[in-house]
């Protein structure tokens, strides 16, 4: 049966955290299963999504890692820097997951703590420790792109 402009206008859409909002074919597995269950299969239909995502989600940033050294040290383009990047982390993913994750906790965290640290030792304002912050962060960031470059470099020497 084909639906009318006015009779959809008359019924609207569930919410997107209610079921059947977003996957409308996930309802009746839903209400078959979960129906007595309420407010828990809404958060359960929401966060799984969610939670299956973030190791995919830090699969490819890991993987993607280096597609602006492949644009801009091999001079490739689209997809074509994306598979550079890819081919350049096979292998040593986990190596790469764990470097760049040492150089970015470093890098984006060494700003905060000394913040906090003038914070606590001096009787500055905020303004001037934010400064603080910014200045070690403006210092920092440059020496975590040469290490992503060196790292891209040493990842694609030939032999």
């Amino acid at each position: 049966m084909r639906r009318s402009p006015r009779r959809c206008a008359r019924r609207p859409r569930a919410a997107p955290w209610e079921p059947g909002g977003l996957w409308p074919g996930a309802a009746p597995v839903l209400a078959a299963g979960l129906a007595d269950r309420g407010e828990r299969a809404r958060i359960v239909f929401v966060l799984l999504p969610l939670v299956v995502s973030i190791p995919i989600g830090l699969w490819l940033a890991v993987r993607w890692a280096f597609i602006p050294h492949s644009c801009m040290i091999d001079d490739r383009c689209g997809w074509d820097a994306t598979r550079a990047s890819a081919d350049a982390v096979r292998g040593t993913w986990w190596r790469t997951a764990v470097f760049a994750g040492v150089l970015n906790v470093i890098a984006y965290g060494l700003g905060a703590v000394i913040g906090v640290a003038v914070l606590l030792v001096t009787n500055a304002s905020p303004q001037t420790i934010n400064i603080a912050g910014a200045l070690v962060f403006m210092l920092a960031i440059p020496y975590v792109a040469l290490c992503y470059t060196l790292m891209y470099l040493d990842r694609t020497a030939d032999g």
